[in-house]
């Protein structure tokens, strides 16, 4: 059996510490692909805050060049690949979306 071969970080329930620390501890013990998933997505001028209960750790509720600094600290960090959460009112934002990438 192989260990290590994928990790998924949470956007909701992390925080960029997290995922800073158990990213470098789960490359360090040889892991490989790392995702942060749930990472609620809302880039209008005025953002739905989603009841996730607290504070969300990771989001890009923000304006999209807030969206774009934030997706590559994801990537500085050394993550693979993000999920990201559209809102469901609003899925036309994902023209938008793809003009982070």
């Amino acid at each position: 059996m192989q260990h290590c071969q994928g990790w998924i970080a949470s956007g909701i329930h992390g925080s960029w510490e997290d995922a800073e620390v158990g990213l470098r501890m789960y490359r360090e013990a040889g892991g490989q692909r790392a995702i942060v998933a749930n990472i609620f997505t809302d880039l209008r001028p005025e953002p739905q805050i989603p009841a996730a209960g607290r504070p969300l750790g990771i989001s890009l509720i923000c304006p999209p060049d807030e969206a774009r600094a934030r997706l590559r600290r994801v990537e500085d960090l050394g993550f693979d690949d993000a999920l990201l959460v559209c809102p469901t009112d609003d899925p036309a934002q994902l023209e938008t979306i793809r003009t982070l990438l």
